[in-house]
């Protein structure tokens, strides 16, 4: 009989029955979620039913971008969870279509922050409420209590994984 991990006890197993050997609906949910989310075909959807037309890579460094504020370019790397040479490229298209620009850090003239422009910030904007679009949909029938619960635990979890 297959043994799954309890996501609540780690270190238990327990008998799961009609289970794939390694099945964690926890962990399968996730990486069904996230493997949908950031793919470059669901980027590319938001950011076409938002009325842009922008390569589907920039969209997650324009939300980031429009959440966290100006940042260094190796901070922006690290939120994306990609190799700064990646950033690199991406930052030099932002800064070839107009939407972000390069300046000095106050704090050390030597480095530099990547901030959005005023036309970034007004495509940011429509990402997010494309973005907000989106989700509305998929919770369509769900009642507030169970939005709240959603968010309240999505936020809870996500501060878990930036600890890490």
């Amino acid at each position: 009989m297959a043994r799954r991990v309890d996501p609540i006890h780690p270190s238990k197993r327990v008998k799961a029955e009609k289970v794939q050997p390694f099945d964690s609906p926890l962990l399968s949910a996730l990486v069904r979620v996230v493997t949908h989310w950031t793919s470059l075909e669901t980027q590319a959807a938001v950011a076409s039913d938002a009325g842009l037309t922008i390569d589907p890579a920039d969209v997650p460094v324009l939300f980031t971008l429009g959440q966290s504020g100006p940042v260094r370019p190796s901070l922006l790397a690290q939120k994306l969870r990609v190799s700064p040479p990646t950033v690199s490229r991406t930052v030099a298209r932002l800064v070839d279509g107009g939407l972000v620009h390069r300046v000095a850090d106050p704090h050390d003239a030597r480095a530099s922050m990547i901030t959005l422009t005023v036309k970034g910030v007004a495509v940011a904007e429509r990402l997010f409420e494309q973005g907000d679009r989106m989700i509305a949909r998929l919770l369509e029938g769900w009642d507030a209590s169970e939005v709240a619960v959603l968010t309240s635990l999505l936020e809870r979890f996500a501060d878990c994984v930036d600890k890490q």
